[in-house]
């Protein structure tokens, strides 16, 4: 299993349409992406979010990667920072 952690900038001021693009097109996205096993997204800290998504194989993991790159814009007002791709070694 592999994980993309991502980080994400969001617009001051701008914090409700960012929450509205995540739930109305990013959200049903990656969950028809090939290899999707789970996801989480986190309260932003300021104006930075975060997630971490769930991946069942590398190719998988780093295909959605691909689409994520830095200064990408998987939503505006969102702008990736980070796209860090790891393999999950154990989990409960």
């Amino acid at each position: 299993m592999y994980a993309t952690r991502v980080s994400v900038h969001i617009e001051p001021g701008h914090e409700d349409e960012a929450r509205k693009g995540l739930t109305e097109r990013v959200l049903p996205m990656v969950k028809q992406a090939p290899g999707f096993l789970a996801g989480y997204w986190f309260a932003p800290t300021g104006n930075q979010g975060s997630s971490v998504i769930l991946w069942d194989t590398r190719q998988h993991a780093e295909a959605a990667a691909s689409r994520l790159q830095p200064g990408s814009h998987p939503s505006p007002p969102v702008t990736v920072d980070t796209v860090d791709i790891r393999e999950v070694i154990e989990n409960i």
